[in-house]
């Protein structure tokens, strides 16, 4: 009665429970795409009970780290660069510190990848260091679905919206502000996830519309 493309996408959703291995859906973008709200809507879709930020296990890790090993955990991911340990001439430190961090962090979601197959849980796993090319799913593609997504937001003006919107869900623990000041670094780290989808093959869907993002 509504329709082949809704009964389509009722019998996808049937099949979750007979792939006979986890899915793991791997979500990535710079700061304030809304990854997170993202994630959350499709966990409630495909009825999964775990997802995971990678902001989660940053801090995890800086807690069980020894201070003089934590320098790359330091901060955000758009100020990471403040906190290089070896800064490089010549580089951009915003790209630099992004990099070390997420190389860092990523030693913390392939753990969380490899419980998920051990498990045979699904998965969420949603963060600025879900990065194309960081991750290595090669020794997990027997054991797991795994599907890596980018999400971008390409207009500046509802970029900076998403974090007004933020700062008013939070009451002000995300404060407005302290994004808006940082928009140049975050939206270059944008444009590095992005070519380096392109370049790895990982898709990128460009967020305007939290519905139409869910359904792609």
């Amino acid at each position: 009665r509504v329709g082949d493309e809704v009964a389509e996408r009722y019998l996808r959703w049937q099949s979750l429970g007979r792939l006979g291995k986890p899915l793991i859906i791997l979500i990535g973008g710079a700061t304030g795409v809304g990854k997170s709200t993202i994630g959350a809507q499709l966990a409630n879709r495909l009825s999964i009970t775990r997802l995971v930020s990678t902001d989660i296990i940053r801090d995890v890790m800086r807690a069980s780290i020894p201070e003089k090993l934590i320098r790359p955990l330091r901060g955000s991911s758009y100020n990471a660069g403040q906190n290089l340990s070896y800064p490089l001439p010549g580089g951009d430190p915003v790209i630099l510190g992004f990099r070390e961090q997420t190389l860092a962090v990523v030693v913390g979601v392939q753990a969380v990848m490899r419980r998920a197959v051990d498990e045979c849980t699904h998965i969420i796993i949603e963060g600025a260091h879900i990065c194309p090319g960081y991750i290595d799913i090669s020794n997990l593609v027997n054991g797991a679905v795994v599907m890596q997504v980018g999400i971008t937001v390409d207009n500046l003006q509802l970029h900076k919206d998403h974090f007004w919107i933020r700062n008013i869900e939070t009451r002000g623990s995300r404060p407005f502000l302290k994004y808006i000041q940082n928009i140049d670094s975050i939206r270059k780290i944008q444009g590095y996830i992005v070519s380096l989808a392109q370049e790895h093959g990982v898709q990128i869907v460009n967020s305007y519309n939290l519905d139409l993002t869910l359904n792609e």
